[in-house]
C-alpha cells in the first residue's frame, strides 16, 4: 500500500499515533517532535506520513519537523509476515535466523525447542531474545564493551560505505517492510539525510540504492538507553529547581552558547527553551542562590520522557548534579526516562541500560576533483 502523508501534526496523530505509543521509547523522537508540534502549531513547511498493511495497521511512521530532516520510526513487519514468524516459533521452537543468538547451530534449532521464555537458562534474557543478543550488564563477563553488547542486544551493525546488505530489495519480492521503505525512497527523493533505527539502517540503505541509485552512508550514531535502575549521585554543594518565567532571560542566553558549540544542531530556542518553561520540564542547579547549569526534557507521551539540553557554564560538577537532578524529576512524573547518548558507559553507571541506536544515514558529499 502507498505512503499516507499529511502537513497537519494531528492529522498524523490520529492515524499513527496509537501504533507510535505502542513502543514509547523507540519513538521518542517522533513522539516528543509531535507533541511539540501539536501544541505549538506553525504554518513553517513539515510533513508526516505513516504506512499501513493490508490488514489496515500502520507499521511505520516519519516525521519530519521544520527545518530538520526525517525521522523514520522503527519499521514493523506487518500482520501475515508476524503471522508467519509466530508459527515458526511453535513449530520449530526458534527460527533458524535466530539460532546462532542462543548458541545454538540452525540445523539443531529446531530438535532443541529453543523459546524466548527458556532463553534465560542459556544466558539470554527473555527481553534481548528476540533481538539476537545479550544484555548490557552481562557485557563484562562475555568480553564486550557497553557499546558493544548495546549494539549486539538490538541486533545492530554498523553501514558503511559500499556495504552489502543481506536480503536486497530489488524491483521485486519485497518483504512487508521493505515495500514500506522502497515507497519510502520514492516519496522523498530529495532528502539528504535522516535518522532511522539502527535495525533498519542496512533495509534503507539498499531501497534508497535500489529505487535511486543513491548509497546513502552512515553520519553518525547515538544510543538509545533508557533508566532502568537509578544510581544518581549524592548531589554537589547547592540545590535543584523548576526553572520559571524569571529565568528565560538567562537561559536564552545559555541556548545560544550551547547552540554556538554544536553547530550542526537545528534545534530551535522555543523547542529546547520556551516550550518545557510551560510544561516545568527545565531544572535549574543554583549555588547560593545563583543559577549555575541547565538541564530540560520533553513533554510526557505515554509514560516517556527523554532528559538531555544539559548546559552548565559553572562546571561540569554542576552539570552532573543538574543532570542528576532533572532525571530524578523525570522518574516522578513518567515511567520511561530515557536519553541519547554517545556515552554508554558513563550514562549507565547512573542507571541507563541502552535499549537501542540511532543512525543518521546521509547522502555523501562529492568529491570530485577539477
Amino acid at each position: 500500500m502507498p505512503w499516507s502523508t499529511s502537513t497537519d501534526v494531528r492529522e498524523f496523530l490520529v492515524a499513527a499515533g496509537d501504533f507510535l505509543r505502542e513502543d514509547p521509547v523507540g519513538n521518542t523522537l517522533l513522539l516528543s517532535e509531535a507533541a511539540y508540534l501539536e501544541a505549538r502549531p506553525t504554518p513553517r513547511n513539515q510533513l508526516y506520513g505513516w504506512w499501513t498493511d493490508v490488514s489496515g495497521a500502520v507499521t511505520a511512521a516519519f516525521l519530519q519537523a521544520p527545518d530538520h530532516s526525517p525521522v523514520l520510526s522503527p519499521v514493523r513487519e506487518d500482520v501475515a509476515s508476524r503471522e508467519a514468524s509466530a508459527g515458526s516459533v511453535a513449530s520449530d521452537g526458534i527460527p533458524a535466523e535466530d539460532a546462532g543468538s542462543l548458541g545454538v547451530s540452525p540445523e539443531d534449532a529446531g530438535s532443541l525447542g529453543v523459546s524466548a521464555e527458556s532463553a534465560g537458562s542459556r544466558g539470554v534474557s527473555a527481553e534481548t531474545a528476540g533481538s539476537r543478543g545479550v544484555v548490557a550488564e552481562g557485557a563484562g563477563s562475555r568480553g564486550a564493551s557497553v557499546e558493544d553488547a548495546s549494539r549486539s542486544a538490538a541486533g545492530l551493525r554498523r553501514v558503511v560505505p559500499g556495504d552489502t546488505v543481506d536480503g536486497r530489495i530489488d524491483g521485486g519480492g519485497k518483504t512487508a517492510s521493505g515495500e514500506a521503505l522502497w515507497g519510502l525512497a520514492g516519496l522523498l527523493p530529495g532528502v539528504t539525510r535522516l535518522s532511522v533505527d539502527a535495525r533498519n539502517a542496512g533495509d534503507v540503505v539498499a531501497a534508497w540504492r535500489g529505487c535511486s541509485g543513491v548509497t546513502l552512508t552512515e553520519r553518525s550514531r547515538v544510543t538509545l538507553c533508557r533508566l532502568a535502575a537509578p544510581r544518581l549521585p549524592a548531589p554537589s554543594s547547592g540545590r535543584a529547581r523548576r526553572a520559571g518565567p524569571g529565568d528565560r532571560e538567562l537561559l536564552v542566553g545559555w541556548f545560544h552558547e550551547l547552540m554556538a558549540a554544536k553547530p550542526d544542531d537545528a534545534s530551535d530556542l522555543a523547542y529546547v527553551i520556551d516550550d518545557p518553561l510551560d510544561y516545568g520540564g527545565i531544572t535549574v542547579w543554583e549555588v547560593d542562590g545563583v543559577p549555575v547549569a541547565m538541564a530540560g526534557r520533553s513533554r510526557v507521551v505515554a509514560g516517556m520522557t527523554r532528559v538531555g539540553a544539559t548546559y552548565a557554564p559553572g562546571g561540569d560538577r554542576y552539570g552532573q548534579a543538574v543532570f542528576a537532578a532533572a532525571c530524578a524529576e523525570a522518574v516522578g512524573v513518567a515511567r520511561h526516562v530515557v536519553l541519547l547518548t554517545t556515552d554508554v558507559a558513563g550514562h549507565a553507571a547512573l542507571g541507563f541500560a541502552p535499549v537501542g541506536e540511532l543512525v543518521t544515514l546521509e547522502v555523501p558529499a562529492r568529491t570530485d576533483l577539477g
